[in-house]
């Protein structure tokens, strides 16, 4: 391991701490400008001295820059706050949830690989075809149609219509087949279209001309030569949906009723309350964060180039 790659390590590492700091400073003060947290948990019914009593009790009676420092204090000791809504802690609270959720988007990344990497390699294969329209087809739309839409027309057909599954809950694996398909059709799109780029570039190589006339069988071709470079840029597509599905499944899981973050993420919206949701898009945000940097890693210790060029810049 190079001076140079050490180097390049620490300054992706610095970078991300100080995307995670300004995550969690445009969190704390957006939620604390959204509205009074002591108003919306004792209702319309409360008092001015109820609301004031338990304002002082939350600490949110404090100025705003010292809530701040106190809270990133805690925070970097390891201590989120409490919920106030369910009065426990907030972390240990979302991450009885984070089962759930990463469930969910394990199974919509698995529907996403075994529909989007076929479907790309067929359309590069029979580039200019009628499965190639089809499949783009279907990118086009998959990327397009929206999560609340898709989930409607799957409840519809597949529940209410011929009443193959349930339409909501979390108790069985039928119930994670909608909301799996729900959250992986636009992934699926996109891994489509990647692969067919990335598919249609290498079979146009020169390497991939040379194998070819040495009269190598095509499953060969496709299984040793083609598929192995074009996979570079669909994992790089892939390592980056890992995060975004953690945090994209808010709409999913509420539409579905599914037990994970995202539905937790929305009933604390409505209560205000803040530490749960500090403590949610804490996490999303450090999963995103954390995947770039992987990835990043990744490339610099594969290609030199990358990170020689990044140095430069």
């Amino acid at each position: 391991m190079t001076l140079g790659f050490i180097g390049f390590v620490a300054q992706k590492t610095a970078r991300a701490l100080l995307t995670v700091l300004f995550i969690v400073t445009l969190v704390f003060f957006v939620l604390r400008l959204a509205g009074d947290p002591a108003t919306v948990l004792l209702g319309p019914e409360a008092t001015p001295d109820m609301i004031e009593e338990l304002t002082v009790r939350l600490g949110l009676d404090q100025p705003l820059w010292r809530q701040y420092l106190a809270y990133l204090s805690n925070v970097l000791s390891g201590d989120f706050g409490s919920s106030f809504l369910h009065n426990r802690d907030a972390l240990a609270l979302v991450m009885e949830h984070v089962d759930a959720t990463l469930l969910l988007s394990g199974a919509a990344l698995a529907f996403a690989l075994l529909i989007g990497v076929p479907l790309g390699v067929v359309s590069a294969l029979h580039r200019g075809s009628a499965w190639d329209r089809a499949a783009m087809t279907f990118a086009v739309l998959g990327y397009c149609i929206p999560n609340f839409f898709l989930a409607v027309l799957l409840m519809l057909l597949l529940s209410i219509h011929w009443a193959l599954l349930p339409t909501s809950g979390g108790g069985s694996l039928a119930h994670l087949v909608m909301p799996s398909i729900t959250l992986g059709t636009a992934s699926a799109a996109i891994i489509a279209r990647f692969t067919r780029s990335a598919m249609l570039e290498v079979l146009g190589s020169r390497y991939m001309r040379a194998a070819e006339a040495r009269d190598l069988p095509t499953v060969r071709l496709m299984v040793h030569h083609a598929f192995p470079n074009a996979a570079i840029p669909v994992v790089t597509v892939v390592g980056f949906m890992i995060g975004g599905m953690i945090g994209g499944s808010i709409v999913t899981e509420t539409v579905f009723a599914w037990p994970g973050v995202g539905r937790l993420f929305v009933s604390s919206v409505a209560n205000r309350d803040i530490p749960v949701v500090q403590v949610i898009v804490l996490l999303s945000g450090a999963a995103m964060v954390v995947t770039n940097l992987v990835i990043d890693i990744l490339y610099g210790w594969l290609d030199p180039r990358i990170r020689l060029r990044r140095a430069a810049g």
